[in-house]
């Protein structure tokens, strides 16, 4: 019974406390035991003591969950902005052959958007796994960077350009592929083979072998090796994002 009533004792007085004052502590109970009378009381002489926790740390536990919350939902906000991003890109370029058809303030406003995803690149983005894969060439600012004079304004009237592709596999392969329709009558596909070496955390160096060209039954090699360099400015499970040395701008997406 004493137990009982130093249970009720300091229930009253943490009562009393919270309606007169902003308390500094918050009393703690020992866990109940149930006896066979049904009365549930704290065990007396155990070594569960009453105890109090100071209203410092209950602040600063909900501190923590606060700034927990707020870092989650400025991730997923983060997570939603990019994602918006990148539908929003893509849909400028979808349809215009790769960005050919761009007019030049249209170029300027995938710039813009490109420039924009840059900041939500991840630090390292050649130690992602990410970067590995096939992709297609959405859109290049300069077509003669991705496909030569295959690319060029004549070259585009003469060749129909059916595929742009590019694979990245571990740890260095790098191989390009064009597939075109000349006069609408032959097809044609031009390869290139390479490796990269990464340079710092987003340049590489791809070293390619001379180009191989397949045209209708002929099929051959010509011209020597050549050297690009390239910065991933952004990359995700959906699109990659490159830069290259002279300024232009790629945009690959993920094969499905």
């Amino acid at each position: 019974m004493r137990a009982m009533a130093a249970v009720i004792s300091c229930l009253f007085s943490c009562h009393h406390s919270l309606q007169t004052n902003i308390p500094t502590k918050v009393c703690i109970l020992p866990p109940p035991i149930s006896h066979s009378n049904g009365l549930c009381i704290g065990k007396p002489n155990s070594k569960h003591t009453f105890g109090f926790i100071h209203i410092s740390q209950l602040r600063t536990s909900a501190t923590c969950v606060f700034k927990l919350n707020a870092s989650s939902t400025a991730a997923q906000e983060t997570e939603n902005s990019a994602e918006e991003l990148v539908d929003s890109l893509l849909s400028m370029v979808e349809g215009t052959d790769r960005g050919a058809m761009l007019s030049k303030e249209e170029h300027a406003r995938v710039a813009g958007t490109v420039s924009k995803l840059e900041q939500f690149c991840i630090p390292e983005p050649l130690k992602s796994p990410l970067i590995f894969g096939d992709w297609d060439v959405e859109y290049c600012s300069n077509p003669t960077s991705t496909g030569g004079y295959y690319r060029s304004a004549i070259g585009r009237l003469l060749l129909k350009t059916k595929e742009m592709a590019q694979t990245i596999q571990a740890p260095d392969f790098v191989g390009n592929k064009v597939a075109f329709s000349a006069l609408n009558a032959i097809d044609g596909e031009v390869s290139l083979e390479g490796k990269f070496i990464p340079m710092d955390n987003k340049w590489i160096q791809i070293t390619f072998d001379s180009p191989y060209l397949k045209l209708g039954p002929f099929e051959f090699r010509y011209g020597g090796q050549s050297s690009v360099k390239i910065a991933v400015i952004y990359v995700n499970s959906k699109i990659r994002l490159g830069r290259g040395s002279r300024g232009s701008i790629f945009i690959f997406k993920r094969c499905c």
